[in-house]
């Protein structure tokens, strides 16, 4: 006896739960078209520079470190600091002109006290 039609008008001989995959309709895979070449997309245009002037601020902790610890270290490096800060700041106008004169002149002030500490002025 064939089984009850469900009224989808669809009708098997075997119940759904027998079927077997390799019982199933095969199907034969799409072919996907290729896309066209393009070129990789434009990298993003590198970070501008900063507008602080680092030697600026190196000069002043430097100048501030020396007046306190190793002046014959840090005095040098205030002034040689401070000179290249003051040069930046006004060539390619950066801020930090001020820090640099003031690491600068710490610069020099640490280096004239720990001469004078040393008898030498």
């Amino acid at each position: 006896m064939p089984p009850a039609s469900s009224g989808s008008g669809y009708e098997s001989s075997v119940p759904h739960r027998a079927r077997r995959p390799e019982d199933l309709p095969t199907v034969p895979f799409a072919v996907v078209p290729q896309q066209r070449w393009a070129p990789p997309p434009v990298p993003a245009p590198a970070a501008p520079e900063p507008a602080v002037n680092v030697a600026a601020y190196i000069a002043l902790a430097s100048g501030l470190l020396a007046m306190v610890i190793l002046p014959i270290l840090l005095g040098p490096v205030a002034i040689v600091a401070g000179l290249i800060g003051e040069a930046q700041s006004r060539k390619e106008g950066r801020s930090g002109q001020k820090p640099g004169l003031i690491g600068l002149l710490l610069g020099i002030v640490a280096v004239v006290i720990m001469l004078g500490r040393w008898g030498r002025l």
